[in-house]
């Protein structure tokens, strides 16, 4: 026995020696018997004591859980017997017979999760997290078959089980789903989820089953986005429910109402973080284009930029002022926006017909990624947690990426091929975008007929094969 148990066992012999005679104690620590009401006529003063015995053995229980970082099942075996005594002195101190349910749980002792979880309904009959611990423990878990368990199901989320707690049916519900699910009775699995979201539309677990169904099963964006209204409705609160409804907004063209959804989210994580993932700004200036227009990005994005600069080169002058070295500080023009912020620079310019900024761009990108390469084979410029071999691979995949612009806008074409052997490290033979990149390469060389069989099948559909066909046809 450890010695945190001991410990346990010595606090619960000294408390209970101080409440009764020891023979008495260490009979009524082991009894199984209910436990008793408090007798009419009981003095104040008693009631007193035994509130401050209860709340002293509870307080042993729970430090002694507290002070010992992996708790063992034993542990967890006298903390329930503790509460278990508690319980004596306060018969109804409902939390304490929830303390006493946690302690079984851990201890793995499931006759004494049920007891406990019978003893709480008695105190707390809407408590739905017990009921629904004992229907599936005690009248549905004990059930041999999967048949025998889904009729048991049936019955209890059905309409003669209308007295029941519409969530725990609902929750009921939800777990014959997964065991249809777990069968392959695809019919059975849809069924009974529709009856748990009808019987609970805040299923959270339903609703997300619900939603990843009809994810699969089309690309529908308005029904995509009904699937995703249920599963809000369930938690309002969720930034990634907020976000997906924004992308599914964005997708069929309502860019209004993705970016109020888009803004939902990006508050609802900036609550908890101090700083939201950037691909949430980058999604936030297309937004800004789509509802707004280019000029509003473009102008942004050219001011960031060029105030990034103007710092570089305050920074210098600094430091050259108090004659410090400055040979290793980034200049002014090796100042760069962040790479995935430069393709919504170079369409937004094209959108504005700027074909100067348009290639003012591309030649930014070739730099920043010339210098990518450079500070991924040196040790000291090099980001700490990446490897030699893994910032190159991303430098290459970012060549890839910058060859794949310049034959969908028509810029610098006479440069791919140049920048294509080290792009094509960064290339995955078998990603759609390769594709769409050699059949909008070919395009941009006059080979319309061999770009279109460049992209006749590619290993799937995306954005980029689609552009490459449009692209492709649009030159023929």
């Amino acid at each position: 026995m450890s010695t945190t148990t001991l410990r346990q066992f010595a606090l619960w012999a000294i408390l209970t020696g101080l409440a009764m005679p020891s023979g008495v104690a260490r009979a009524q620590i082991v009894s199984s018997a209910p436990i008793a009401q408090p007798a009419a006529g009981v003095s104040p003063a008693s009631i007193k004591l035994d509130a401050l015995l209860a709340e002293s053995i509870s307080r042993v229980a729970m430090l002694d859980l507290r002070v010992n970082e992996s708790p063992a099942t034993t542990d967890f075996r006298v903390a329930m017997l503790l509460f278990r005594l508690a319980e004596k002195y306060a018969p109804t101190d409902s939390e304490l017979v929830r303390r006493r349910i946690e302690a079984a749980s851990n201890a793995g002792d499931e006759a004494a999760l049920i007891d406990a979880t019978k003893r709480l309904l008695v105190l707390d009959p809407k408590d739905t997290v017990a009921a629904l611990r004992l229907i599936s423990t005690e009248k549905i878990g004990t059930l041999q078959t999967a048949e025998d368990r889904l009729a048991a199901y049936d019955r209890f989320t059905g309409d003669a089980a209308g007295a029941l707690d519409a969530s725990i049916r609902s929750r009921l519900a939800l777990d014959a789903a997964l065991l249809c699910q777990e069968r392959g009775d695809v019919r059975g699995f849809l069924d009974r989820l529709k009856i748990a979201s009808t019987l609970d539309s805040t299923n959270k677990d339903a609703a997300l089953l619900i939603y990843n169904w009809v994810g699969a099963a089309t690309e529908d964006p308005r029904t995509r986005a009904e699937a995703l209204s249920n599963l809000l409705y369930a938690d309002p609160l969720d930034p990634n429910v907020h976000i997906r409804l924004a992308r599914e907004f964005a997708k069929g063209g309502a860019y209004k109402a993705a970016e109020r959804f888009h803004k939902n989210s990006r508050e609802i994580i900036s609550a908890g973080l101090p700083n939201p993932p950037f691909q949430l700004v980058v999604e936030m200036s297309v937004l800004e284009w789509m509802n707004v227009g280019a000029e509003s990005v473009y102008t942004k994005l050219r001011d960031s930029l060029a105030a990034r600069r103007a710092q570089a080169a305050k920074l210098i002058k600094e430091r050259e002022e108090q004659l410090l070295d400055t040979s290793t500080m980034s200049k002014p023009e090796e100042e760069f926006l962040r790479m995935d912020l430069e393709p919504i620079r170079l369409c937004t310019a094209l959108a504005l017909h700027d074909l100067d900024s348009a290639r003012a761009t591309l030649r930014d990108l070739e730099k920043a990624i010339a210098k990518n390469f450079t500070y991924a084979k040196d040790p000291l410029r090099r980001p700490k947690e990446l490897s030699e071999e893994v910032a190159v691979r991303e430098a290459q995949a970012q060549s890839f990426t910058l060859q794949l612009w310049r034959a969908a806008v028509g810029i610098d074409v006479e440069k791919i091929e140049a920048g294509l052997d080290e792009a094509r490290k960064g290339m995955d033979i078998d990603d759609a975008n390769v594709f769409a990149f050699e059949s909008m390469y070919a395009s941009r060389l006059g080979r319309v007929d061999e770009a279109l069989a460049k992209i006749a099948s590619p290993p799937m559909v995306t954005e980029w094969t689609e552009f490459a066909r449009a692209l492709a046809l649009d030159l023929m």
